[in-house]
């Protein structure tokens, strides 16, 4: 494999022109736009992470040593820890709250199920949070927001990807409220803190792929358990635009999963190492 370093800053950039390039036949031709949407616009980010990967382990293989930096603790951790955990706790009561006082009969299925999930990460690696870049990680649940909600709204409003079948609690735009409001930030903020507890142990890329295969595992649970176990959302129906459907579920839900927990960490990581905390012990 050859270092990023050795790379001349043309070569390095390929991605992003190949990015911008795709963007451009997904605009002209009319199968990419109609027909493969979510297949296409999945390229289009699969191009975008793989250049923000080459910038962020620019030199760094496997078997490098783990940053002295990635291992001190930031200055006002505890602060800032109780902090967040208060935002994402005041979220989920005001869901909670929109919930009882928005939501038909049988909504809301699909914010109890991130909720859960989501708790059961913070509670295993809450011994950790003392290593999380809070800057970096409220950067990157702010992107990440921004990026999910417009990339679900391109979708959706196209009729295109997945239905949530009535069990969301409220939607605008064609995106559920609880998830621009709890599950694309709190998702980010799991991302930062699991590969915040791996940087104390092993270098930038080595704990980025660890952490990438764990969460594949996950992602196919969930997948699995959200759409033949508690029926929150469906893909089935869109399987005539569809590269490859299989079993209630396509192959484009998990590129989906995959492109944006990897984009997710990689802001996450990006602003860690260019926007690092000035004062650590």
């Amino acid at each position: 494999m050859v270092s990023a370093s050795r790379l001349s800053p043309v070569v390095r950039s390929l991605p992003l022109g190949a990015a911008w390039a795709s963007v451009l036949v997904i605009a002209l031709w009319p199968v990419a736009r109609d027909q493969y949407l979510y297949a296409s616009t999945l390229c289009t980010l699969g191009l975008f992470v793989w250049f923000l990967h080459v910038q962020v382990f620019e030199g760094i293989g496997w078997r490098a040593p783990a940053e002295v930096q990635d291992r001190a603790l930031p200055s006002g951790w505890r602060h800032w820890s109780a902090l967040l955990l208060g935002a994402a706790a005041a979220a989920a009561a005001v869901l909670t709250g929109l919930w009882w006082t928005l939501g038909k009969a049988g909504s809301g299925g699909w914010f109890a199920f991130y909720a859960v999930l989501f708790t059961v990460f913070i509670v295993g690696t809450w011994r950790w949070r003392a290593f999380l870049d809070v800057r970096s990680a409220v950067l990157a649940a702010l992107a990440m927001d921004v990026v999910l909600a417009a990339y679900e709204h391109l979708l959706l409003g196209q009729s295109t990807g997945w239905d949530y079948h009535g069990t969301d609690i409220y939607s605008l735009f064609h995106v559920p409220v609880e998830n621009m409001l709890f599950v694309y930030p709190m998702a980010s903020a799991v991302c930062s803190l699991l590969v915040s507890a791996l940087l104390t142990r092993w270098n930038r890329f080595r704990a980025f792929w660890s952490l990438m295969a764990v969460l594949s595992v996950v992602f196919v649970a969930v997948e699995f358990l959200g759409i033949w176990v508690f029926e929150l959302w469906t893909v089935e129906e869109f399987a005539d635009k569809s590269v490859f459907p299989f079993l209630r579920t396509n192959l484009e839900e998990f590129v989906y999963y995959f492109l944006f927990q990897g984009l997710s960490l990689l802001v996450y990581l990006w602003c860690h190492v260019h926007l690092r905390p000035g004062e650590v012990r």
